[in-house]
């Protein structure tokens, strides 16, 4: 019995060691995803040059709440902001609907904590295939605020997604993000 244990905790410790590596994210299409935030966006105005039709499809996507329980990716308004907190080795994704300028500035502040975290930003076209891998930035660990400010080219007509992924097993992350 005693190796069993001890081969269960030295399983626990190298799935935790593996995972907690920094690898770079990869734009893995999240198609279902970007599909009903379209789906809905076609809904209240269907072209990405109607910006009332942006926020209706937001206001809409909110009301399912964009609060810690929730399930799947957060919506992030253009413009817009939100914050949270990942815990541990969790993640966080948020997505926008199409963008109507070809320029967007996301900006991800780290408000608390001692995790390390990366962040990745990719955009995606209206059928959330072909994402396209646009910033990748890991903020250190250890105490202190920090900030990074993305310029997001090329994103007319186009979804961009924000994956912000804990590095630190045991710590958390705190953060703040925005788009503009």
């Amino acid at each position: 019995m005693k190796n069993k244990g001890v081969i269960t905790a030295l399983l626990l410790f190298v799935t935790i060691a593996i995972s907690s590596t920094g690898y770079a994210q990869q734009c893995k299409s999240p198609a279902k995803w970007f599909a009903d935030t379209y789906a809905v966006f076609e809904k209240y105005g269907g072209s990405h040059k109607y910006a009332t039709a942006a926020k209706m499809a937001i206001k809409f996507i909110n009301s399912n709440t964009n609060g810690w329980g929730k399930i799947g990716p957060r919506s992030l308004a253009l413009p817009g902001s939100a914050n949270g907190t990942l815990q541990g080795l969790g993640d966080r994704t948020f997505i926008t609907v199409p963008c109507n300028k070809n320029s967007v500035t996301i900006t991800v502040k780290k408000t608390g904590g001692q995790a390390k975290a990366e962040v990745t930003i990719c955009s995606y076209n209206t059928s959330g295939k072909g994402g396209k891998n646009l910033h990748v930035y890991s903020f250190k660990p250890g105490p202190g605020n920090a900030s990074k400010s993305f310029k997001v080219d090329g994103v007319n007509g186009k979804m961009i997604s924000v994956r912000m992924n804990g590095q630190t097993a045991t710590k958390k992350f705190e953060y703040s993000i925005s788009a503009k």
